[in-house]
Order: C-alpha cells, then structure tokens, then sequence
C-alpha cells in the first residue's frame, strides 16, 4: 500500500486503494484497521539515558577495530620502548582522539534526534474530528487510521498523513 505514487493519482485512487469512500469507515472497519496497522502515534523505542547513549557509540565494529588498534599501538610501544623508538604512544594518542571525537559526535546527533521526536510528540494534535458510521464524531488522533475522513477547520493541526479533497456537507 505504501509503494504507490499517492501523489500522482486523483482522490478517488486514494478511496479505491485504502478501501474508503466519502462517507469515511465504519467503526468496525476502524477497529479492524488498529489491529492491522497499529494506533496513529509515534512509536517511543524507550528512552535511554545520556551516558548508555554515549557508550553506545564505542559499540560499532569499525570503533572496536580502532579501540583493538590503540591495544596494539600501546603493546607494540611498550616492546620496543628499549630499542629507542616510540612511534606507537603517539599513535595510540591520535587513534584515541579520534574514537573519542567520533563517540562525541555520534552522541550529540542521537541525543538533538532524541530531543525533535520529543518535540514532534509536543506539537501532535491530540484530537480529530473523524466521519465514522456517516457521523462527525471528536476521538483522540491516535485513534485515525489509514481509510478515515478527517475534517480540518482554519487554525487545526493536522493529526495524521492525509490526502485533501473537498467535501460538499
């Protein structure tokens, strides 16, 4: 269903594909519908706190190799330390920096992603005005699925994905 080219096709592709029509689903269909395609809400994965967020990013293989590389580095140093070269402290000290820089970085993007879902969540109308059984009824938007005929008036906020058509009441 998702697959199709929504965008290129008139209304009544959209009634035809989401097996709806004008007068919008009835309550059974509605139901049928959550248990399909779930509530009309974003999905919390659970929320993690900022330090498993940060040692996280010493989780990815590429970051064990080079954590694996500073091991060798510092082993291979501490060998040839009485052979007057010291070329592996220096490397280990430049790999570091840049597990570190990466684990920073990737900790910062994931906790600004963390912080807009959270403000996405904020800005979700909390209610809709849905055709169910011919009848205009106010419900919660999360209870919306894909098929409902929404109403919006000057001002709403949209409560979910939609096509726009007008509707002569």
């Amino acid at each position: 269903m998702l697959n199709d080219e929504w965008y290129n096709n008139d209304s009544e592709f959209a009634f035809a594909r989401l097996q709806t029509s004008e007068q919008g689903l009835t309550n059974k269909d509605a139901e049928r519908r959550v248990e399909e395609f779930g509530y009309n809400e974003l999905v919390e994965t659970g929320k993690k706190s900022p330090v498993v967020m940060f040692l996280e990013q010493f989780t990815d293989p590429m970051v064990i190799i080079l954590l694996i590389a500073i091991i060798i580095s510092i082993f291979t140093s501490i060998i040839a330390q009485g052979h007057g070269e010291d070329h592996g402290f220096i490397d280990a000290i430049v790999i570091s920096a840049i597990v570190i820089f990466n684990a920073v970085f990737g900790f910062v993007q994931e906790y600004r992603s963390e912080q807009a879902l959270e403000r996405l969540k904020e800005m979700a109308a909390p209610r809709a005005r849905v055709l169910r059984d011919r009848l205009w009824i106010d419900t919660e938007s999360r209870n919306l699925v894909p098929g409902d005929v929404i109403s919006l008036e000057a001002g709403d906020m949209i409560p979910a994905d939609g096509r726009i058509f007008y509707l002569d009441r």
